[in-house]
Order: C-alpha cells, then structure tokens, then sequence
C-alpha cells in the first residue's frame, strides 16, 4: 500500500516535479535529506525509507509505475531506486520525493546531483528535480533535466540540477522521476546548499 497524503488543518505545502501544489503532512517535512543512497531500507514493502510517491494533476495512478529497491544493479553500494512502467500504456509520470523545510531571511544556491542509468526509456524520459516554494504559493524555483532527460539505454551517468533559493523560500522539494515507458535507476544522490552573494 502506498502511503498517500490527505487534506487537513495545518497541513504544509509541496510542489510536486511538474509545478502541482499539493498538501503534506507536517511530518513528512524535515530539515535534513535522507536515504539519498537508498542504503536505508523501505516501508509498505516497496519505497525506500525517507521518500514518498509523487502525487499532481500529470503524476500516474498507483497502476502505471512501480517502485523498489534493486541490489542487483546499483551505482555503489547494496542497492539503487528503481521505477518501471507497469502499464502498457502509462499516463502521466512516476516519482519519488523529498521535501525540507528551509531558513527564510537568506538566500542560498541549491544543486541537486546523482548518478541515473536507464533502459528502454521512451517519451520524456527520466529525469532529476528540484523546487522551492514560498507559504503563499508564490515566487517558486523549480529545475528539471527539461532538454537534457535520461532517454533509450545508458550505463550509470552522472547529472544534476540546480536553483537559486529566494529569502521567503520555506520549503524545498527534490526528487526523481520516470515519464514514459522503460525503466531508470538512481543511485548516489547528493544535495548540496551554499550561500548565494550573486543575487
């Protein structure tokens, strides 16, 4: 059973890979990234500890891809994230997600990197992401690899993304994800923050 996300008084925000707010528990926020070698287990049987399914107006339904821990293909380490399509035909994309609450007052350059190998990749491909938002919604930072996504068959590459983080920025969400058939593995993500003087 994948864990999903509900409306309710006090609820934080998150914006998804594709710009969609959606509503998060405060619980799934935290200050600092985890299982970002997905080294750390799963819960429900499936996705690594740390993470949650993305959910938005272009993400699947819970039939159209799938999500697991593969030791048998990694970068380093025991393990690697693996998302497959599952339906023959599949809508929308498949991911998973961080989200941190962030220091207001400063602003900070945000890079997000880590190693991607696919297979069988078609439509807009698998791709890394990252995105900050404000409590109002507003004056939000989103990258992805638009341009550049992981398509067809490659061995372990390494990518990443990066933005610069406003000062009325609470909250940053990363992540991976898979749009179109295929599947793509990720390994070895690393999130790195520095104070930003060029704005």
């Amino acid at each position: 059973m994948i864990r999903r996300c509900t409306s309710a008084l006090g609820l934080l925000l998150l914006v998804t890979a594709c710009g969609a707010v959606r509503l998060v528990p405060p619980e799934e926020m935290r200050a600092q990234p985890r299982n970002l070698d997905f080294e750390g287990g799963t819960y429900a049987g499936a996705v690594p500890n740390g993470w949650y399914v993305g959910r938005g107006p272009r993400a699947g339904t819970p039939d159209q891809y799938s999500y697991r821990l593969d030791h048998g293909v990694r970068h380093t380490g025991r393990s690697s994230l693996l998302i497959s399509v599952a339906a023959e035909r599949p809508r929308g994309h498949g991911g998973l997600g961080q989200c941190l609450y962030q220091p207001e007052g400063e602003r900070r350059r945000v890079r997000l990197s880590g190693y991607v190998k696919t297979s069988g990749v078609g439509g807009d491909g698998a791709s890394l992401y990252i995105v900050a938002t404000d409590d109002r919604r507003k004056g939000f930072a989103f990258q992805n690899m638009a341009g550049r996504r992981a398509r067809g068959t490659s061995t372990w590459t390494r990518h990443a993304v990066e933005i610069h983080v406003g000062e009325d920025a609470v909250q940053l969400c990363f992540g991976f994800f898979l749009e179109g058939p295929g599947s793509a593995w990720v390994d070895d993500l690393s999130l790195r923050t520095s104070t930003d003087a060029s704005r």
